[in-house]
């Protein structure tokens, strides 16, 4: 599939879940237009489903398809869609290495979007909260990343405050 049907594919799924679309014009129109038969059609819609409510799917599609779903679901629904895109996504990889299916570019893919979730694309702290408090002329300084886990706990003489990461 190429990106224009990946994505007419998706955006159908996704209006299909939220009962915007019925699921027989859906099948048929991506049939006709982008050549996808009705079985990967319901695997797609399926997919969407599982990774929107982080459930494992026991399903593979193409890994462009599967990181277009997850940075759409991210894009739309914000961290917790990615949270719940990531759990399902989590589990299908598991699924498959259980059955001796080594998964390198789903890790890859995980791995990614997983470093957005818990504090930032490359590598940087997502500040959630930045407390100060005065103590002899320095400023205890907790920060936080985006899952709440606190990754500095100390004293400065100055602190300067800006969000990193994406949100």
């Amino acid at each position: 599939m190429d990106d224009v049907a990946m994505n007419a594919v998706y955006e159908m799924a996704r209006d299909i879940y939220h009962g915007k679309a019925d699921v027989n014009v859906c099948q048929s129109k991506a049939l006709t237009l982008y050549g996808v038969n009705t079985g990967s059609f319901t695997d797609y819609v399926r997919m969407f489903r599982y990774m929107f409510e982080g459930k494992t799917n026991k399903r593979d599609a193409s890994l462009e398809l599967k990181e277009l779903y997850i940075e759409r679901i991210y894009k739309e629904y914000g961290m917790e869609g990615l949270k719940n895109a990531l759990e399902s996504y989590k589990g299908t990889i598991q699924y498959y290495e259980q059955r001796g299916i080594n998964k390198p570019g789903d890790r890859k893919i995980y791995e990614k979007y997983s470093r957005i979730l818990h504090g930032g694309s490359k590598g940087k702290t997502a500040v959630k909260e930045l407390e100060c408090n005065s103590k002899k002329n320095n400023l205890k300084v907790q920060v936080f990343n985006a899952s709440g886990e606190c990754v500095y706990n100390g004293f400065a003489s100055a602190v300067s405050v800006r969000q990193v990461g994406e949100n």
